[in-house]
């Protein structure tokens, strides 16, 4: 894998209306660092990441507030209705430098270097244009309206 190929597109725009609250849950604190912080920082330390572009509402009043607000490695951009959208507003930023990219949700704190690496492996061995991080299902899997276990090597 080459150094500083990658760039790392992480979606923050949301609100977390689901999760409730006045604090969208990226902003939320896990283990004395925001849940963004968290998320972002393998991110910030890979060899592999030239730069991580994050995509914010519009009236992010927590965003400056982040340890790596002044990083040299992030830009940011305003996200759209969507994640989908928001992508898209960061692809459309002057990007063509890059071997992949790599799209990552702010709420996913437990990416790591080892994660990194192994999904530009898998594109290079698979030469496919999409990978995705996952973990395999451990827990069973109940169907509740028939009432049955559902095969979990179907899941991740």
């Amino acid at each position: 894998m080459k150094e500083n190929s990658l760039l790392v597109i992480i979606a923050a725009a949301g609100s977390g209306e689901r999760f409730g609250g006045e604090t969208p849950k990226q902003y939320m604190q896990l283990n004395g660092k925001s849940v963004i912080e968290n998320s972002v920082y393998p991110f910030l330390v890979s060899k592999y990441v030239k730069k991580v572009i994050i995509a914010i509402s519009k009236n992010d009043e927590f965003i400056e507030k982040q340890d790596f607000y002044n990083s040299k490695k992030v830009e940011f951009v305003l996200g759209g209705d969507s994640r989908q959208d928001s992508i898209k507003n960061a692809l459309d930023l002057d990007n063509k430098e890059f071997e992949f990219v790599i799209t990552h949700d702010a709420a996913r704190p437990n990416v790591t270097e080892e994660d990194i690496l192994n999904i530009y492996e898998e594109i290079i061995k698979k030469d496919s244009d999409c990978s995705i991080f996952y973990i395999p299902v451990v827990d069973s899997i109940k169907k509740i309206q028939e009432k049955k276990t559902l095969d979990k090597a179907n899941y991740y």
